[in-house]
């Protein structure tokens, strides 16, 4: 049973403490620096045209976007990586910590996103960096969004996700047999809430979303893209 999102007291609850958490830590420099000191801790780096580990999962092809394939060619670094228009997804003893976004100018912010475990609970915290290796400039770290992911339910996950401009989202997975089978989404400033039905092939490949408007995201369409 689908539920009603803006009704459900624990979500609203969650998402107020998602909007405290943001304003404390976005304030918090010794919180935020220790988002880019974790790059020089990680231990192996995977490179991607796309946050494919990032957690929850498919929020690119939820929004239409491929969701990226992994890269056979190594780089000397995330710093080059981002150059070079590559996901740097950052692993300590197999657990992914941190993905660093690509930016191809030089001196644009470095874009960190880092995933910190704790009781079950996944929290992600989007940060953009002005002054970096590359490039200094008088401006501090900007927090840009801190999301909480957990487990609701019985086979139901919820993420709660906040950021600039009271920017939120509330979005809930429905599981089957390990897959996400469907999502209930509501997002700032429309407040209705949307469904997406994800289809896979026999191997458990996701191959399509899809709402009641039409095919949102569909792997081959995208497959010459990546």
């Amino acid at each position: 049973m689908i539920m009603e999102i803006l009704k459900n007291e624990e979500l609203l609850k969650k998402l107020d403490e998602a909007r405290e958490m943001f304003k404390r830590n976005g304030s918090d420099m010794d919180f935020l620096g220790t988002a880019a000191e974790q790059i020089e801790e990680i231990e192996d780096w995977k490179y991607s045209t796309g946050p494919i580990f990032n957690q929850p999962p498919y929020t690119s092809e939820m929004s239409g976007f491929s969701g990226g394939r992994l890269l056979k060619k190594k780089y000397p670094s995330p710093y080059e990586a981002r150059l070079k228009g590559a996901y740097s997804s950052g692993f300590v003893k197999g657990e992914h910590r941190v993905t660093v976004y690509p930016k191809k100018l030089i001196n644009m912010p470095l874009h960190i996103v880092r995933f910190r475990g704790e009781n079950d609970i996944l929290y992600t915290d989007s940060i953009y960096f002005y002054s970096h290796r590359d490039f200094t400039s008088g401006k501090v770290p900007e927090l840009t969004s801190t999301g909480i992911f957990y487990k609701f339910d019985n086979d139901i996950y919820a993420d709660i996700g906040v950021g600039v401009r009271n920017a939120y989202s509330i979005t809930i997975y429905y599981y089957k047999n390990n897959l996400i089978k469907s999502t209930s989404m509501v997002t700032a400033p429309f407040n209705s809430q949307s469904e997406c039905e994800m289809h896979y092939d026999e191997d458990n490949l996701l191959m399509s979303i899809t709402t009641s408007g039409g095919v949102v995201w569909e792997r081959g369409q995208l497959r010459a893209m990546e």
